[in-house]
């Protein structure tokens, strides 16, 4: 009996406490109502900074300049000399031995140090296009 009166008190005392977190406002009408929240004042976005070039890190490894590539080989473009960028050095000279191996007829060892280049940089369009080139010359 005596905890059910300290129940019906914590109650009560919870009701009178989160009523009086709620605003109201008196409509026309008489009948009170929920206040809507306030707008927040938005602000105009800021215009885009202009585009600069990229600086070095210090201490990170430098990316190889782009090289012009021959026509006619395995992973260069088939309409003009485009240039090529590896992330590593090793995947550029495993691309440019394959492309070696591919046309000296070496086509089984062509494919296996594509897939080695492909291991360290698998997300190179060149390789993979250098790759389904040497499969379709087998």
């Amino acid at each position: 009996m005596k905890y059910r009166f300290y129940l019906c008190l914590l109650i009560a005392l919870a009701a009178i406490g989160l009523s009086g977190c709620a605003k109201t406002y008196i409509a026309t009408d008489g009948a009170p109502r929920m206040q809507p929240p306030p707008r927040p004042e938005t602000a105009p976005a800021p215009a885009p900074a202009p585009a600069t070039e990229p600086t070095p890190v210090p201490g990170a490894p430098a990316l190889e300049p782009p090289r012009a590539r021959a026509l006619g080989g395995y992973g260069e473009s088939s309409t003009a000399a485009t240039p090529v960028r590896y992330a590593h050095r090793a995947v550029a000279r495993l691309s440019d031995q394959a492309s070696a191996q591919a046309q000296s007829g070496e086509l089984d060892a062509a494919l296996a140090t594509t897939e080695r280049a492909l291991r360290i940089d698998p997300g190179n369009a060149a390789l993979w296009h250098q790759l389904a080139g040497i499969q379709l010359e087998r």
